[in-house]
Parts: structure tokens; sequence; C-alpha cells
């Protein structure tokens, strides 16, 4: 039976890629479209960023996207997300 160290190694993984995203993400927005966006209405789910905000922002940040993910490409290297949502 596998220990529970091994089944949690999968997730030490995880979190601090969703931690980077949280603390550059906002900054990114902010700087394309200016638009401010807590960390907090920012999630990743499989390598995809959902963000919580009104509608107007999300679509700036829709028209803006490519930018935006190239930006935090450059940040976070493999860690970066491929997707805005």
């Amino acid at each position: 039976m596998k220990g529970i160290q091994k089944l949690l190694e999968r997730w030490e993984k995880i979190v601090p890629a969703e931690r980077a995203v949280r603390a550059t993400l906002p900054a990114i927005i902010k700087k394309e479209t200016g638009a401010d966006v807590p960390p907090q209405n920012i999630s990743v789910v499989r390598n995809v960023v959902f963000v919580k905000t009104a509608s107007l922002i999300k679509t700036e940040i829709f028209i803006k996207k490519k930018k935006i993910l190239a930006e935090i490409a450059l940040l976070l290297g493999k860690e970066a997300p491929q997707d805005i949502r």
C-alpha cells in the first residue's frame, strides 16, 4: 500500500504553480487591461485559468488573451497556464 506522502506528492507540485499564477496574473491583467482582479478571484484547474469578474473585464481579458498568456509564459515557464476563461 502507498504511504500518504506518496499520494500527496502530486499536490505539492500543483499548489506552487497555482500560487505563482495567482501572484503574477493580477499584475499582468492590470498592465494589459487596466482592470483590478483580486488573486482570490483566480483559480487554476488542469492548466486553465478561471477568472471570476465582471463580464466587461472578462471581455477585455479575452481580447488580449494572447498577450497575457505570452507574458505569463515568460515569467512562469513550463508551469504557465495554457488558456484563460
